[in-house]
């Protein structure tokens, strides 16, 4: 998606393709995210992957949260405060 859409905007054309094939992308993309929503998971971001689990934590609102590259789910941040307020769980 990213290589399309640089493509278009520095050359007016891709050879990966165009408006429909970035259409079918985003939709793909859409469906495959929708499924991890369906689980609780909200996906903050994809690239990197930053997913982020609701919690409570001492009785407070968190969101327990993983970056791609980090092995365990080690983090959590406060629900009002996002990525800002992230703190490790131990």
């Amino acid at each position: 998606m990213a290589e399309i859409a640089h493509d278009r905007r520095t050359a007016g054309a891709s050879s990966l393709g165009g408006v429909p094939e970035l259409k079918a992308l985003e939709a793909r993309i859409e469906h495959l995210l929708g499924g991890w929503a369906g689980q609780g998971i909200e996906v903050k971001g994809f690239a990197p992957v930053l997913l982020d689990f609701p919690s409570v934590l001492d009785g407070v609102s968190v969101r327990l949260c993983w970056i791609e590259g980090e092995t365990a789910l080690g983090w959590y941040h406060r629900t009002d405060l996002g990525f800002a307020g992230r703190r490790p769980l131990r």
